[in-house]
Protein backbone atom coordinates (compact mmCIF):
# COMPACT_ATOMS: atom_id res chain seq x y z
CA UNK A 1 0.00 0.00 0.00
CA UNK A 2 1.42 3.37 -1.02
CA UNK A 3 0.65 6.63 0.73
CA UNK A 4 0.23 9.81 -1.25
CA UNK A 5 1.73 12.93 0.38
CA UNK A 6 -0.69 15.73 1.19
CA UNK A 7 -0.71 19.04 -0.65
CA UNK A 8 2.14 21.41 0.11
CA UNK A 9 1.32 24.74 1.70
CA UNK A 10 2.68 27.71 -0.13
CA UNK A 11 4.44 30.54 1.63
CA UNK A 12 2.64 33.90 1.67
CA UNK A 13 5.51 35.49 -0.25
CA UNK A 14 6.84 33.20 -2.98
CA UNK A 15 10.41 34.54 -2.57
CA UNK A 16 10.61 32.93 0.88
CA UNK A 17 11.43 29.26 0.63
CA UNK A 18 10.69 29.03 -3.07
CA UNK A 19 6.99 28.71 -2.49
CA UNK A 20 7.21 26.13 0.32
CA UNK A 21 7.14 27.11 4.02
CA UNK A 22 10.59 26.43 5.45
CA UNK A 23 12.30 27.22 8.74
CA UNK A 24 14.56 30.24 8.70
CA UNK A 25 18.16 29.34 9.38
CA UNK A 26 19.90 32.58 8.55
CA UNK A 27 20.86 35.27 11.06
CA UNK A 28 18.86 38.50 11.21
CA UNK A 29 20.07 41.37 9.08
CA UNK A 30 23.00 43.23 10.62
CA UNK A 31 23.92 40.42 13.04
CA UNK A 32 27.26 38.70 12.80
CA UNK A 33 27.01 34.97 12.81
CA UNK A 34 29.35 33.03 15.09
CA UNK A 35 30.82 29.67 14.22
CA UNK A 36 30.25 28.52 17.78
CA UNK A 37 27.89 29.70 20.51
CA UNK A 38 29.49 31.59 23.41
CA UNK A 39 30.77 29.44 26.25
CA UNK A 40 28.67 29.79 29.36
CA UNK A 41 30.69 28.65 32.34
CA UNK A 42 28.75 27.14 35.22
CA UNK A 43 28.39 29.37 38.22
CA UNK A 44 28.60 27.67 41.62
CA UNK A 45 25.57 28.01 43.82
CA UNK A 46 25.58 28.49 47.58
CA UNK A 47 25.14 24.78 48.35
CA UNK A 48 28.08 23.87 46.10
CA UNK A 49 30.32 26.40 47.83
CA UNK A 50 29.26 25.08 51.26
CA UNK A 51 30.08 21.52 50.15
CA UNK A 52 33.52 22.57 48.91
CA UNK A 53 34.18 24.35 52.22
CA UNK A 54 33.00 21.20 54.03
CA UNK A 55 35.52 19.20 51.98
CA UNK A 56 38.28 21.61 53.00
CA UNK A 57 37.27 21.25 56.66
CA UNK A 58 37.54 17.50 56.16
CA UNK A 59 41.08 17.97 54.82
CA UNK A 60 41.96 19.97 57.93
CA UNK A 61 40.52 17.28 60.21
CA UNK A 62 42.30 14.52 58.29
CA UNK A 63 45.74 16.17 58.09
CA UNK A 64 46.22 19.10 60.47
CA UNK A 65 44.41 17.95 63.61
CA UNK A 66 46.28 14.60 63.87
CA UNK A 67 49.59 16.45 63.44
CA UNK A 68 48.63 18.69 66.37
CA UNK A 69 47.69 15.72 68.54
CA UNK A 70 50.70 13.51 67.75
CA UNK A 71 53.97 14.99 66.53
CA UNK A 72 54.80 13.59 63.09
CA UNK A 73 58.50 13.49 64.00
CA UNK A 74 58.10 11.41 67.16
CA UNK A 75 58.97 7.70 66.75
CA UNK A 76 56.32 6.63 69.30
CA UNK A 77 53.33 8.17 71.01
CA UNK A 78 50.89 7.23 73.78
CA UNK A 79 48.06 4.96 72.67
CA UNK A 80 45.27 7.36 73.61
CA UNK A 81 46.78 10.19 71.55
CA UNK A 82 47.30 7.90 68.56
CA UNK A 83 43.69 6.73 68.77
CA UNK A 84 42.39 10.33 68.90
CA UNK A 85 44.59 11.27 65.95
CA UNK A 86 43.25 8.30 63.98
CA UNK A 87 39.66 9.19 64.93
CA UNK A 88 40.13 12.73 63.65
CA UNK A 89 41.61 11.35 60.42
CA UNK A 90 38.59 9.08 59.98
CA UNK A 91 36.16 11.95 60.69
CA UNK A 92 38.00 14.15 58.19
CA UNK A 93 37.96 11.51 55.47
CA UNK A 94 34.26 10.87 56.05
CA UNK A 95 33.58 14.61 55.66
CA UNK A 96 35.62 14.64 52.47
CA UNK A 97 33.88 11.58 51.01
CA UNK A 98 30.36 12.68 51.93
CA UNK A 99 30.79 16.18 50.53
CA UNK A 100 32.35 14.81 47.31
CA UNK A 101 29.50 12.31 46.93
CA UNK A 102 26.83 14.97 47.46
CA UNK A 103 28.55 17.24 44.92
CA UNK A 104 28.62 14.34 42.47
CA UNK A 105 24.93 13.55 43.02
CA UNK A 106 23.93 17.20 42.59
CA UNK A 107 25.90 17.84 39.41
CA UNK A 108 26.33 14.36 37.91
CA UNK A 109 29.99 15.32 37.36
CA UNK A 110 32.13 12.28 38.02
CA UNK A 111 35.15 14.56 38.48
CA UNK A 112 33.80 15.68 41.85
CA UNK A 113 33.58 12.07 43.01
CA UNK A 114 37.09 11.23 41.82
CA UNK A 115 38.81 14.42 42.96
CA UNK A 116 37.02 14.24 46.29
CA UNK A 117 37.23 10.57 47.18
CA UNK A 118 40.77 9.74 46.04
CA UNK A 119 42.48 12.24 48.40
CA UNK A 120 40.14 11.10 51.17
CA UNK A 121 41.08 7.46 50.66
CA UNK A 122 44.79 8.30 50.60
CA UNK A 123 44.45 10.37 53.80
CA UNK A 124 42.73 7.42 55.46
CA UNK A 125 45.47 5.03 54.36
CA UNK A 126 48.13 7.47 55.55
CA UNK A 127 46.38 7.81 58.93
CA UNK A 128 46.24 4.05 59.41
CA UNK A 129 49.92 3.62 58.50
CA UNK A 130 50.92 6.50 60.76
CA UNK A 131 48.92 5.07 63.67
CA UNK A 132 50.52 1.66 63.19
CA UNK A 133 54.04 3.09 63.12
CA UNK A 134 53.44 5.29 66.17
CA UNK A 135 52.04 2.43 68.22
CA UNK A 136 54.77 -0.07 67.33
CA UNK A 137 57.68 2.38 67.33
CA UNK A 138 58.75 1.43 63.82
CA UNK A 139 58.55 5.02 62.57
CA UNK A 140 61.64 6.74 61.26
CA UNK A 141 61.02 10.07 62.99
CA UNK A 142 63.15 11.47 65.79
CA UNK A 143 66.78 10.84 66.65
Amino acid sequence: MRTVPGPRRLAPVPAEGHGVIMAKTSAPAGATERAQPPIRWPRPDAVGIVLIVLWLVGVAFALVVPALIVSPGAPTAPTDKVVWALVSTIVGTLLMMVSAYVLYRRTREVGFAVLGAVPAASCLAMGIVLAATKLTGTGTGGT
